[in-house]
């Protein structure tokens, strides 16, 4: 959650319950204060800021130094190291462009980019909080980085998943080779004209595709299909999937056996891709992949909560 001195406010902590009390806070930083650390819980003895659904929360409240909002201006990947002790803050920026100047060995310039350079460049949680035997505390942001979602071929359910996965915050791209479908895609931030198989392989080879990416075949012909799936079968991407029906599916299995692909690694394919929603229009559709990301994004089930038990977050 982020607000400004004109009283602008982005983002949310709790839904609203606790968020009037954070503004107030952020106001007093603003206003020259030092940092502050909040608490809310069920326990408040005033009852106006307590957690009804009995959970804890605890907001470091502090201010952007100038240097570190100028490096954060524009950058399309960023992480923001926040080191408080004893009531002290420093703070240290990284852009993605400049990340991997800091992975040396023998000298390290600033200790602090270091170590926001490579959780940026290794980490794809937003934040993460450490605490040192010192006292120090420790909070890592990171700031614009996106996950790619690659998407072959043109239908009304790519431009559903795009649009409804730019609402996660992905970086949405469509392989599609057919000009004319190719000048329907409106919703992705980039629409490759080459054929998949190649398409997928230069993206892997300038490194786009690591393990956090997403590639989902959305198209229902052999020749654009089989050769995609190989070619994201060579690549790092942690989720594979492929639209269409068990029996489309199972044919597709088929061909890919016959040529030669292992069983364990025909295994990296959700196929059909999506959550068992009843799903049966392009937006429910792209509202049953998205979840089937999110749960694998997480290592989590897709399960009703109902059903499961233990922390609804990691911590």
């Amino acid at each position: 959650m982020a607000t400004s001195e004109s009283g602008d406010t982005a983002g949310a902590l709790s839904g609203g319950c606790v968020d009037a009390d954070v503004v107030l806070a952020c106001d007093r930083v603003l206003a020259g204060g030092s940092s502050e650390v909040l608490t809310f819980g069920v326990d408040d003895n005033d009852g106006t800021s307590g957690l009804v659904c009995g959970g804890v929360i605890t907001v470091w409240v502090h201010e952007l130094t100038p240097s570190v909002a100028v490096a954060l201006t524009g950058a399309t990947g960023a992480a923001v190291l926040t080191r408080r002790l004893a009531g002290r803050i420093h703070q240290s920026a990284v852009t993605l462009t400049e990340a991997t100047q800091y992975d040396c060995h023998d000298t390290i310039p600033d200790p602090a980019c270091a170590v926001a350079a490579q959780w940026l460049l290794g980490s794809r949680s937003r934040t993460e909080f450490l605490e040192s035997p010192d006292g120090s505390q420790t909070f890592l942001e990171a700031f614009g980085r996106r996950q790619l979602l690659v998407v072959v071929g043109s239908s009304g359910y790519t431009e559903a998943l795009c649009a409804q996965l730019a609402l996660l915050g992905f970086e949405t791209v469509v392989i599609e080779p057919r000009p004319r479908f190719a000048a329907g895609i409106t919703f992705a931030d980039e629409v490759v004209g080459s054929w998949p198989d190649k398409a997928i392989e230069k993206l892997s080879e300038h490194g786009k595709l690591d393990a956090h990416s997403a590639i989902v075949v959305c198209t229902h012909d052999p020749k654009f299909d089989e050769p995609a799936l190989l070619a994201a079968l060579g690549t790092p991407a942690g989720f594979i999937g492929a639209l269409g029906s068990r029996t489309t599916s199972a044919d597709r299995l088929a061909r890919l056996r016959s040529r030669g692909v292992p069983e364990a690694t025909l295994r990296r394919i959700h196929m059909p891709v999506g959550l068992d929603l009843g799903a049966a229009s392009p937006a429910e559709t792209a509202v049953s992949i998205a979840a089937q990301l999110i749960a694998a994004r997480h290592g989590r089930s897709g399960a009703p909560l109902r059903d499961t038990s233990g922390r609804l977050h990691d911590r």
